[in-house]
């Protein structure tokens, strides 16, 4: 009877296990557990217009994201799919497009450019940034920068702790993911070699980020640079959306 009764516990333990794995794995997106997923985020950094809806084919994955947004992951089914980017409620779609999201991938949709651009200034466009989900080593950080003001003017670099980390960077660039120590360093953008702004960084070890510089460089609004958690190990808390105030 005793050893019945062990068996059973331990079998209502393991059924226990397996729910709780997969309800781990599903989460709360728009894939089905049983189909192959890839993930996806918005950021609106387009300066003029309006807050957006994104759709994908008939379902609305984003709503009402204002200019400075990016909003968490969610997931999705792999596949290929229409991308429209509207007004909100019935608004009359702003752009449509394709991605195509292959299993285990995760991306951000970006709005950038300006629905009415000025004299070198880039117009409104879609964006597709592939995000490379790959821890560094312990006590290290994977960053990233990403140049999303389209009025820029020239080329800029960006410099952490003095020294060169990204060259000759233009709207619409996204540079490669490198590896920095943990901590707070002085991160400064130039422009010609002349010193643009300047500030100071905070990274958490073991976190892959990205910077996403965004606004206007003859604004409003100004050039802000939002500093994004892209991935961070399990003991370190993952911000999933940030937001402008105001």
């Amino acid at each position: 009877m005793r050893r019945s009764l062990l068996i059973s516990a331990v079998l209502a333990l393991a059924m226990t296990m397996i729910t709780l794995v997969v309800l781990a794995q599903t989460g709360s997106g728009l894939a089905p557990a049983s189909q192959e997923r890839a993930r996806v985020r918005f950021i609106h950094a387009s300066p003029d217009a309006p807050e957006l809806d994104v759709w994908l084919d008939e379902n609305a994955l984003f709503t009402e994201t204002r200019f400075g947004e990016i909003s968490e992951y969610v997931d999705i089914a792999a596949g290929t799919y229409t991308v429209t980017l509207s007004s909100p409620g019935p608004g009359v779609p702003i752009l449509t497009d394709y991605v195509t999201a292959p299993c285990n991938t995760h991306h951000t949709l970006v709005a950038a450019g300006m629905l009415a651009p000025g004299p070198g200034a880039s117009g409104f466009e879609g964006i597709v940034i592939t995000d490379v989900i790959t821890y560094p080593p312990p006590g290290m950080v994977r960053g990233r920068f990403v140049h999303l003001v389209p009025d820029a003017p020239v080329p800029i670099s960006i410099f952490l702790a003095g020294q060169p980390l990204f060259e000759s960077i233009v709207y619409g660039d996204v540079t490669p993911y490198v590896t920095v120590p943990a901590g707070s360093h002085s991160l400064e953008v130039r422009a010609l070699g002349f010193p643009v702004t300047a500030d100071t960084i905070t990274v958490d070890p073991d976190t892959v980020y990205s910077f996403f510089a965004i606004g206007l460089a003859f604004g409003p609004p100004d050039v802000e640079i939002l500093q994004v958690v892209d991935a961070a190990s399990p003991h370190h808390v993952w911000l999933p959306l940030i937001r402008r105030e105001g």
